[in-house]
């Protein structure tokens, strides 16, 4: 006879084991490549920054290289360059800095011994001289740090174009490594929990169809014994009566088996339960689950956490009392497009705690249907980000603005000339661009050292910064050199008045670490659109 309980568990713990599995490696997957994408863009966003404040330091270096020279890795500049990239990329998670000629030349490493490796075969190397990012995830036993050798980390390499600041053209590559230890730590952690979590569910669902199926299977076996019984009686007719007596005792007894046996499976399946329920309210990510018609039926207790919102608060709403407003409707139709489309939308929202803060979160939406292909809850799970949102702007800032002064860079002022320009050829108004050049700046850094000429350099910008005006975009483009954007010039002796005041300033002796520096510049001035009508006419 066909055994159906045990086709049944068989097939479904098959079942349950490929799910459990599947998901968890979707959702690993689908992680790590999310990290991949963030460390390139931040590498990225590092290496700007790098060329921004250490530009003028590299270019020897690569020209040396380019004719198949090393710096020596115990040299002074060598050393000093070192010394200011692990100040730069301190608290940045970058654990080690390498640049390489376009020829795969080690021209600089944070780890000296290796200055001078030959890497032309790199690939790595070969994609970033084309103008490409290429990253790759490795495993290290050992690993040389900034601060010392660590060991068995996870690191991501990311190998960045190097353009001088100001230039177009690859001069070189950067090679960030980045510790990614704890976020893949996380990811299994989290992918574990998922399985866990899938296998929990699963095997509850899994226990009450076995009951049902083994109803079933007690039901069938039962008629086929009443069909052997019937034939017995008609074969056996003067045995009728005890026979009637002895089967009924047997189905009693059988009936009293499987109400037990259900007893018993219903108990395990309501601790499956309890186990299910344990893991949601324990889980790191908010949760919240609603129905079809997007009232919220349920939430955990890393949501409450998050948002601020009890379970009993909450229940009864729908997710719009999250709302920021910070999106519009096309942002939520896309959600749902998604959702209609796919059974799931994963994306960066902003919301709104009970308190009233607007934070960001990572949110992934799944719908649950029914074996009919109605939708019957959605169930969302999201973490908060507002402290990788702070270490994006942060970044961000670093690469529109000069790391010593704090001024806007040359990329940020030349957006803002820009902007001038199309608004006075609109208003039918002119601006002026000053440009700046400290006179023998380089014997203040040659007597007293770099270190007190960036303290000067950081002084005169306070100087020029509170005698322009609030409009106006004063900034540092070079070692010495700061250009000013007049915004709305009447007429042209207004630039030359501020020129003048500018020299007044500048020709004061200053103060620095008790030194006194006679300091005086050079100014040079144009107009739009007199002098020309873009950037880099002007």
């Amino acid at each position: 006879m066909f055994n159906l309980t045990r086709y049944y568990s068989i097939a479904s713990l098959v079942c349950i084991i490929i799910a459990a599995t599947v998901l968890g490696m979707v959702y690993r997957h689908l992680s790590v490549q999310s990290l991949m994408e963030m460390a390139e863009d931040r590498n990225a966003a590092l290496t700007h920054v790098f060329s921004n404040a250490l530009g003028h330091r590299l270019t020897p270096l690569l020209t040396m290289g380019v004719g198949g020279v090393a710096p020596d890795p115990e040299g002074a500049e060598v050393a000093a360059l070192r010394q200011r990239v692990v100040s730069l990329m301190r608290d940045t998670g970058a654990v080690k800095v390498k640049i390489y000629t376009l020829q795969g030349l080690t021209i600089f490493s944070t780890e000296e011994k290796q200055i001078g490796e030959d890497k032309r075969t790199n690939p790595g190397i070969h994609a970033a001289a084309q103008g490409l990012l290429a990253s790759e995830i490795t495993h290290r036993n050992q690993f040389s740090a900034f601060d010392g050798v660590i060991e068995s980390r996870d690191v991501i390499s990311s190998y960045v174009p190097f353009i001088v600041p100001g230039g177009t053209r690859v001069e070189g590559v950067v090679e960030v490594y980045s510790d990614i230890t704890p976020f893949l730590a996380q990811v299994k952690e989290t992918q574990w929990r998922i399985v866990a979590t899938v296998a929990g569910v699963l095997s509850v669902l899994y226990g009450l169809l076995f009951g049902i199926v083994r109803r079933a299977d007690l039901i069938i076996r039962d008629q086929g014994a009443e069909l052997a019984r019937s034939l017995a009686r008609i074969e056996e007719d003067n045995q009728l009566l005890d026979q009637r007596v002895s089967e009924r005792t047997r189905e009693l007894q059988e009936v009293n088996r499987a109400l037990q046996e259900e007893m018993a499976e219903r108990e395990r399946a309501e601790e499956k339960l309890r186990l299910s329920a344990k893991v949601f309210d324990n889980t790191g990510e908010g949760v919240i689950i609603t129905d079809a018609e997007n009232t919220i039926l349920a939430v955990n207790r890393a949501f409450t956490q998050v948002t601020g919102y009890r379970e009993e608060e909450i229940q009864g709403l729908t997710p719009q009392v999250l709302k920021s407003g910070r999106h519009d409707a096309e942002f939520y139709a896309g959600m749902w497009k998604s959702l209609e489309r796919d059974g799931k939308w994963v994306g960066e929202i902003w919301n709104k705690r009970k308190s009233g803060e607007i934070y960001p979160e990572r949110l992934t939406i799944g719908v649950v249907k029914d074996a009919a292909g109605e939708v019957r809850h959605y169930v969302g799970v999201f973490s908060d980000i507002s402290d990788i949102k702070r270490s994006q702007e942060r970044l961000d800032f670093l690469a529109h603005h000069d790391l010593l002064t704090s001024l806007p860079n040359r990329l940020l002022f030349s957006d803002r000339l820009n902007q001038g320009i199309a608004r006075a050829r609109r208003n039918g108004r002119q601006l002026a661009v000053l440009f700046v050049d400290l006179d023998h700046f380089k014997n203040v850094n040659d007597t007293l050292g770099h270190d007190l000429g960036d303290e000067l350099l950081k002084k005169i910008a306070g100087y020029l910064c509170a005698h322009v005006r609030k409009s106006d975009t004063l900034a540092r483009i070079g070692g010495d050199e700061f250009i000013l954007l007049l915004d709305d010039v009447e007429v042209p002796r207004y630039a030359g008045a501020v020129a003048e005041k500018i020299l007044g300033l500048l020709s004061q002796t200053m103060t620095v670490s008790g030194y006194e520096i006679y300091v005086s510049a050079s100014i040079g001035v144009s107009f739009f659109p007199a002098d020309g009508e873009d950037v880099t006419t002007l």
